[in-house]
């Protein structure tokens, strides 16, 4: 009983189109042919590489939790908004302006682990520095490595606007 595994059926056939389209020799590198029912657990090492790969990727991409709010909310003055971003370290900086408004999108990371409750969140914080209004904000946080909600962070974020004076109380 010959057979051969989906991975290896799917990269021969793709190795088949390459010889159509592009004109190359097809050379199959990844060739499992199993003899008994015993064998068909055991892949090729092509194969048994691509699974492993996919798995890797798997737990790796699972476990974020990404957390958009939209706040509308007035900030108190730009001197202390610009204070405080300067206290961060920031990672990127995107402007767009227009007639009406100005809005400015700034991106860091956090860094204290206990006051966000485990895993530290990636800030993307939305404002208008024509009118002073935070639009929105975008919070990613691993929650493989965090005991937060998606509640407690963004009640943490309002207490760290307010405590740092950016924030007007609700």
């Amino acid at each position: 009983m010959v057979w051969m595994c989906s991975i290896c059926y799917f990269l021969q056939r793709f190795m088949m189109n390459l010889e159509t389209y592009f004109t190359y020799t097809c050379v199959c590198v990844c060739v499992c042919v199993c003899v008994c029912a015993r064998a068909r657990a055991r892949l090729c090492s092509i194969c048994y590489f691509l699974q492993r790969l996919m798995k890797n990727l798997e737990s790796a991409a699972s476990g974020a939790l990404i957390l958009r709010a939209t706040l509308n909310m007035k900030i108190k003055n730009e001197d202390g908004l610009l204070a405080y971003l300067s206290t961060k370290i920031i990672e990127s900086t995107d402007s767009v302006a227009d007639a009406q408004s100005s809005n400015k999108k700034v991106v860091w990371t956090e860094d204290d682990r206990e006051k966000w409750l485990g895993a530290v969140p990636k800030v993307e914080l939305v404002y208008d520095d024509r009118y002073l209004f935070v639009l929105n904000v975008t919070l990613t946080v691993d929650t493989k490595a965090s005991n937060a909600t998606e509640d407690d962070l963004l009640n943490i974020l309002l207490q760290v606007c307010v405590a740092n004076v950016l924030l007007m109380c609700c």
